[in-house]
């Protein structure tokens, strides 16, 4: 039996301090995953900084104040069950959250690779790779090696993704360009141009090749190996993900530490609800992600749904918000919810409230 008390870790964890600039606290993370975390006095109130949340979806400049950037994760305790804890590592895309004792104070951090390192021998990973493929709702994202930098960064803010394949003309795999490894540079302020200068610094930044910044170092697999040989690398290696390629070295796909999740939490059918948020504050956003976690463990066992999203828009200053659920049937069938209204929390329940009456007729009729 897991215990998440055998997971959580007290030791080096990475701190910052609410007036601190943005660039000097995510300067300490190893990884982009990572998240460098801030305490109240009495520790019983843990936020956050990490690089998908300050850069990818917010965009905001490096001499930000830490305390205008935290993030507040889904809420854990040493008693929360694992799929919740796996459920709050997807919806957040972090891979270092804060646990809390019953009483609210901090516990200590439970990280992703601590999960898998104890599920590794489990039957969930005895899968082909390709069958894990053919159930990826996003298309790889690749790009030319001799592309800008300046392309890259449309690219991750278009597919909000935290990776890019790097390829040649010939389509064969040439190594990974990490969003990680250019923030520094995003976060660098901009330089003003001199007499003579035809652009500044961070002009140059954003037109130099991909080829600068990408990793050639990769880790990869044929789609016949298993999800087992997948994981056995990245938890040896400490490398987050896998690059699956074919007899020729073309990429075809790759694997995550959100698939070895969805394995765990769906194996049978690797079902994904796929979130996408527009516009909303940051405390939008907290009650949004709570929601989708509720909503993940809502879908968990429907065998017959494909494919799921949840899409979120905040309209009029907070004045309006606007839900959309839909699910599509293996057998083709599509399904969608709509709710709107001022009150957001009452609006996300109006669509968790229909989902439910529409299972529970589904499930009458077959009765």
């Amino acid at each position: 039996m897991i215990n998440v008390r055998d997971i959580i870790s007290t030791e080096h964890i990475l701190e910052a301090s609410e007036k601190d600039s943005l660039s000097k606290a995510l300067a300490k993370l190893p990884t982009s995953h990572s998240a460098a975390f801030i305490f109240s006095k009495d520790k019983k109130k843990v936020g956050l900084v990490n690089p998908y949340h300050c850069i990818i979806r917010s965009s905001l400049p490096g001499n930000a104040k830490v305390e205008a950037c935290v993030f507040h994760s889904p809420k854990l305790y040493i008693t929360t069950r694992l799929d919740r804890i796996i459920e709050s590592f997807i919806s957040s895309k972090i891979h270092y959250l804060p646990v809390f004792n019953q009483n609210e104070t901090f516990a200590g951090v439970v990280s992703a690779r601590g999960v898998l390192n104890l599920l590794k021998d489990a039957a969930y990973f005895n899968l082909p790779i390709k069958s894990v493929l053919k159930r990826k709702f996003k298309p790889l994202v690749t790009i030319q090696e001799n592309d800008t930098i300046s392309t890259a960064i449309h690219l991750f803010k278009l597919h909000r993704v935290s990776k890019l394949i790097v390829v040649n003309k010939d389509n064969k795999l040439k190594g990974v360009l990490s969003y990680f490894d250019i923030v520094n540079f995003l976060l660098t302020p901009k330089h003003k141009l001199r007499p003579g200068d035809k652009e500044g610094k961070k002009g140059t930044f954003y037109s130099q090749k991909v080829t600068t910044f990408s990793k050639s170092f990769v880790l990869t697999l044929t789609s016949e190996k298993r999800m087992h040989d997948a994981l056995e690398m990245v938890l040896t290696k400490k490398i987050g993900s896998v690059i699956v390629v074919d007899a020729q070295k073309h990429p075809i796909g790759i694997i995550t530490t959100r698939d070895f999740f969805n394995l765990v939490l769906r194996p049978s059918v690797g079902l994904q609800v796929y979130l996408f948020q527009k516009n909303l504050s940051k405390s939008s956003s907290e009650i949004v992600q709570g929601f989708y976690a509720s909503l993940q463990a809502l879908l968990r066992n429907k065998n017959d749904i494909s494919k799921a999203q949840l899409t979120v828009k905040e309209e009029k200053q907070g004045n309006l918000f606007k839900v959309f659920f839909s699910q599509s049937h293996k057998k083709g069938k599509q399904e969608v919810i709509k709710s709107e209204g001022r009150n957001l929390k009452l609006v996300l329940q109006d669509v968790k409230n229909n989902l439910r009456g529409l299972y529970a007729k589904k499930h009458t009729a077959k009765r």
